[in-house]
C-alpha cells in the first residue's frame, strides 16, 4: 500500500464498529493491513494461500491462521466471511471487468455475493462501490 493507503485504511478500521478482520497473509499489503489491525487491537483471520509464507505476519495478539487453499478459492471463502471488503490496487487501470490479478477477481466475487467494497487508490482516494 502507498502511504495514503495505509493512512486512509488505518482511519476506516479505527472509525468502523468491526469485531475481527480477515485477508490472505501475502507479503505486501496483506501485511500492512496486518499491522494496522494489529496496532488497533484487531482480532485477525489469516487465510494463507498455497506457499504464502506470512512470514511478514507479526504472530502476537489476537490471531487465527486458517488452513491454506488454492488462491482463489480462499478469496471467495474471504468474501463469504467478511460484511465488507476493503481493497488497496497498487495502480488505477482498465475498467472493473478488465483488470486481471486476485485483488480483482476477489472485487468481482464480491459484487456477486452483494458484498459492499471500498477501493482505496493509491492517491488515498476511497470510492464506495455498493454492489446493484
Amino acid at each position: 500500500m502507498s502511504m495514503q493507503q495505509a493512512a486512509v485504511v488505518g482511519d476506516m478500521l479505527t472509525d468502523s464498529p468491526i469485531d475481527y478482520v480477515l485477508h490472505g497473509g501475502c507479503r505486501g499489503a496483506d501485511s500492512q493491513f496486518d499491522s494496522i489491525a494489529l496496532s488497533l487491537g484487531l482480532p485477525r483471520e489469516i487465510w494463507p494461500g498455497p506457499g504464502t509464507p506470512c512470514s511478514d505476519i507479526e504472530r502476537s495478539g489476537s490471531i487465527r491462521i486458517m488452513d491454506s487453499m488454492p488462491y482463489l478459492q480462499r478469496n471467495r471463502e474471504i468474501v463469504t466471511r467478511c460484511a465488507g471488503l476493503i481493497a488497496t490496487p497498487s495502480e488505477r487501470l482498465a475498467p472493473l471487468e478488465l483488470r486481471k490479478g486476485g485483488t480483482w477477481y476477489t472485487i468481482r466475487h464480491a459484487f456477486i455475493k452483494r458484498t459492499p467494497v471500498v477501493i482505496v487508490w493509491p492517491c488515498g482516494e476511497a470510492e464506495p462501490l455498493l454492489p446493484q
